[in-house]
């Protein structure tokens, strides 16, 4: 597996990423754009690239599985979903892991920074959508979502989130204010 880095003028390839083996389940850039992160399904590991080098600068390793990641909006954390039900919170600074908050006893998919960084935004296997408190590592509300959630996605302000669920024969979407729960 592996993933590469493409110019959006030229079209041409950029970089290489290749990890032997694993089957890449996603990627995410850092807001400044210095670091990709990419999760992989197969051996658990979360690996942290130079975008500018290639270069590995650091990884986690041990996760059962690890699934989608995302970027807080300044670009100082990172949040991983994994297959144990936890997420994990990864500092860009000093390069560690400073937290795994457990979710569920299932799988968690994905997680998702509010736009203001105060909150992660999670679904899973429990057919949940949670909201995290990033400070206190807390739930501070969740939604029965009545399937399995395919995306979340916040508005720009914060104040309202919208899932989808696999439901035939409709698929809807939905969408909640994220302060009221409504």
């Amino acid at each position: 597996g592996g993933g590469k880095i493409i110019s959006l003028d030229s079209g041409e390839e950029m970089l290489s990423i290749k990890i032997p083996k694993v089957y890449l389940q996603s990627l995410s850039w850092s807001p400044d754009g210095t670091v990709l992160l990419s999760s992989g399904k197969e051996d658990g590991t979360v690996r942290f690239w130079d975008a500018a080098s290639g270069e590995e600068i650091n990884s986690i390793d041990g996760l059962v599985q690890a699934y989608g990641s995302d970027w807080s909006p300044c670009g100082d954390y990172a949040a991983i979903a994994g297959a144990d039900g936890n997420i994990r919170v990864w500092n860009k600074t000093t390069r560690r892991q400073i937290e795994s908050i457990k979710i569920t006893r299932g799988y968690v998919v994905y997680a998702k920074f509010s736009p203001n960084g105060k909150h992660i935004l999670v679904f899973g296997g429990d057919h949940q959508v949670k909201i995290v408190e990033r400070s206190s590592a807390r739930i501070a509300n969740h939604f029965n979502s009545h399937g399995f959630v395919t995306n979340v996605s916040w508005s720009p302000d914060g104040r309202k989130f919208a899932f989808g669920i696999l439901v035939p024969p409709d698929y809807p979407t939905n969408i909640y204010d994220s302060e009221k729960g409504e």
